[in-house]
C-alpha cells in the first residue's frame, strides 16, 4: 500500500508517531527515549518528508517517486472506495 506522509508529531516526555495524512495508517510509531544517541549530539529521529509517498510492505518501506498533478501510482490509499478508509 502507497501512502502520503502526514506530519511527524512528538508528544512529551519523547514518543514520535507519524501517520498517513489520507487513511490514517501508522507510518513511524517510536519512543524516542529509547534510542541511543552519542553524548553532545541532537536527538533528529528519521520521519518521512510531510506529502512524501510512502510504500509499505510488510517491515519495509520506501519513498515512491512522484511528480506533482500526476496521477496517484496504483497502490495508493487515497484510491480506495472512501468507506474503507474513513
Amino acid at each position: 500500500m502507497i501512502h502520503i506522509a502526514g506530519q511527524a508529531l512528538v508528544v512529551p516526555p519523547g514518543h514520535m508517531r507519524q501517520r498517513c495524512s489520507w487513511c490514517g495508517a501508522v507510518l513511524i510509531d517510536q519512543n524516542l527515549e529509547r534510542l541511543a544517541v552519542p553524548e553532545g549530539q541532537a536527538l533528529t529521529p528519521a520521519r518521512w518528508e510531510f506529502g512524501a509517498l510512502v510504500e509499505v510492505d510488510g517491515s519495509m518501506s520506501r519513498v515512491v517517486p512522484y511528480v506533482e498533478g500526476e496521477p496517484l501510482p496504483a497502490g495508493a490509499c487515497a484510491l480506495v472506495d472512501p468507506e474503507v478508509t474513513v
